[in-house]
Formats: structure tokens, sequence, C-alpha cells
């Protein structure tokens, strides 16, 4: 089964740089079960099925995963991973004809959206070729994704410590304003062994690949990098786990990681409660939030970790955000209060 993300699987943002990242483009491959006895990805090996389903649980504390070992014969314990369920995204595989964007010459769709917002949903398209897929685009409220050079999310043939390479073309639309981007990506097929998660009895003969991504700009301050290691079990349609490094020339970092399950069953912090309102959304000049409890500080990030807004001590039921100096595109708000934590999608426009 494949994996793509919300502009959050699969959309491209714009940070508070101008830059675009792109958020997921292994889900894809994610999804495969994979030959342990050749050691080398096959097309028949993750061919999606139109209505499987499963969840992406986000780690409460990605730091703590055990992601550096490449090689065969590999243990990767992640035995002490929790989540919150508040966190938890739902994927499902769709045939395009039943979803309500058409991209010509789709052969299926990752419809994805949070587990607790059924209404706020992305769907992403991909071709099936003769020996791979491509990505088409990525639909989600008022942006759109679409590549003018289509992006080879998966290649065929891929055996273990093969790579493969690919340069593509997108555009952005966000109010009715295109943005035209470029980037390179690399696939690796780096790793075999043993993969452990909290709760589960041990994943044997589990594959990993290595995504390295960079979206390149004429300004080298204004590129960024992205390293998405991906956990594969044969058998399982959906990753067993995921890791991701976020880069920028200025030094800036930021690292999530994921664990994936067809159901909410694994170990899971209980959810914080908190009732927040944001209004205008869309925005374009200023962002409103009111909750039911005290607001001790909140933080602004883009889709892909990189932080663009932080406040802290406020201590106020209701507080304005200033989104004018803030670059089109889609962004998470955290408000952290005294009665728990809350997360909002939030649209700037101009």
């Amino acid at each position: 089964m494949l994996v793509a993300i919300d502009l959050n699987l699969a959309l491209f943002v714009l940070s508070n740089h101008s830059i675009v990242m792109k958020y997921i483009l292994i889900f894809f491959i994610a999804a495969a079960p994979l030959r342990v006895c050749s050691q080398t990805f096959s097309k028949s090996d993750i061919r999606p099925q139109a209505g499987e389903s499963y969840l992406r649980h986000k780690a409460d504390h990605p730091d703590s995963m055990n992601v550096e070992n490449p090689g065969t014969g590999q243990t990767w314990d992640m035995s002490h991973v929790t989540h919150m369920a508040q966190n938890d995204r739902v994927f499902r595989v769709m045939n395009p004809s039943s979803t309500p964007n058409h991209l010509a010459g789709a052969s299926f769709a990752l419809m994805s959206y949070p587990q607790n917002d059924t209404l706020n949903k992305s769907f992403t398209y991909y071709r099936d070729t003769t020996n791979g897929y491509y990505e088409l685009g990525d639909f989600q409220d008022l942006a759109q994704t679409e590549f003018t050079d289509h992006q080879f999310v998966y290649r065929f043939p891929l055996a273990f410590g093969g790579s493969a390479a690919d340069d593509y073309c997108f555009d952005l639309t966000i109010f009715s304003t295109t943005y035209t981007y470029c980037g390179k990506a690399k696939l690796t097929f780096d790793g075999t062994g043993t993969l452990i998660l909290k709760g589960l009895a041990p994943f044997q003969n589990v594959y990993r690949v290595k995504l390295e991504t960079a979206m390149l700009k004429e300004n080298a301050n204004d590129s960024v990098y992205e390293t998405i290691y991906e956990w594969y079990k044969p058998g399982i349609h959906h990753p067993l786990a995921q890791y991701t490094i976020y880069r920028e020339p200025s030094g800036y970092s930021s690292r999530h990681g994921y664990i994936y399950s067809t159901s909410n069953t694994l170990s899971v912090t209980p959810p914080e409660n908190i009732h927040v309102s944001v209004f205008p959304n869309p925005c374009r000049d200023e962002l409103n939030v009111i909750s039911d409890g005290e607001i001790q500080n909140l933080v602004i990030t883009g889709i892909t970790g990189n932080r663009v807004k932080e406040t802290e001590d406020l201590n106020v039921k209701e507080y304005t955000v200033n989104t004018r100096d803030m670059a089109p595109g889609v962004y998470f708000l955290t408000i952290r209060g005294t009665a728990g934590t809350s997360v909002k999608k939030v649209l700037v426009g101009k």
C-alpha cells in the first residue's frame, strides 16, 4: 500500500524563506512488502490496492529513534517510542474516479486526513508505469501541486545497495498564485534486519530505504535538504516506521518520527485537551487565537517542520498573530496552555 502525505503527505509548502519542500516523496515506497530471498524491490511487491487503509502515529520523541545503522543484519530498536492519539493521520488508497479531483493519466490516488478531522482531506495522484510509479500532483484545501516534470517515486527493480536518482519540477498554486520549483532526489536501499516496536513482536527480515532530497534555489542560502528513512516488512502493505531530518544552510534543522499501523493499537500517550478557535483561516495579515483556557505559548511551523514563529510566556486567553511577513503556504499552529495542547492547520495567502 502507498503512503503519501497531506500537503501533509506529499504537498510542498512555502516556508518563511519562500522555500518549498516536499513533505513526503517516499510514502509510496513505504508501502512495499519486499522480497527477502532476493533482497530486491520489484513492482509486484508494492502494488497498491484500492480500499486499503492505515494510520500514521507521530512519535513523541523522534530524537530517541534508532536510525543510524545501515547494512545487513541490523537491529533497529524503537521499543521505547510512543505517540499521542491526537497526532494520528489516516491514509486510504482510492480509485481516482472516486475522488473530487481528476488528473489525466492517474492510476490511483492516496487520500489522507487527521483522525479527528475527516473533512480536512488531501489527495495525491500517481501514475503506474512499466518500471515505476510517477507522482502527478497533490490537492488540499486552497493549495494545489502539479508536476511539470513528473516525479519518479519508485523505480523497479532496486537491489540491496543500489540507488536511483531523479530530477523533477512542480508548480505550487496557492490563492490563484503559482510558484515553480525544481529539485533532485536519490533513493538508496541501504539496510536489512530486525525492527522492534513497542508492544509488538519483533519484525524480522525488514528492509530500509533512504531518500535524500534537495530543493535547490539560485540563492544557495534558500536551498533546503531532507533525508528520509523508511522501514518495510514483506507482506505488510504499509510502512512500519519513518524518520525525517530537515536541514537549511543557515544551520537550522528539525527531526520527525512516525510509526505506522493498521489500527490505533500502538503505545499511546494520553491526549491533552484544549478547545481553541483560530480565525480567519485562510488568513492574510492576522490570525486570531481564542482558547477556553490560558495560552502559555504559540509555535508556528512549516509542513516540513521548519519553525517560523514562536511566542512564549503569554498567559492570555486571546492572542493575535501577525502573519504579514509569512510567505503564502500551509502551516501548523501549536497552542500550549494550562488545559493542554492543540494543533491547528493554517493557510496563509497574500
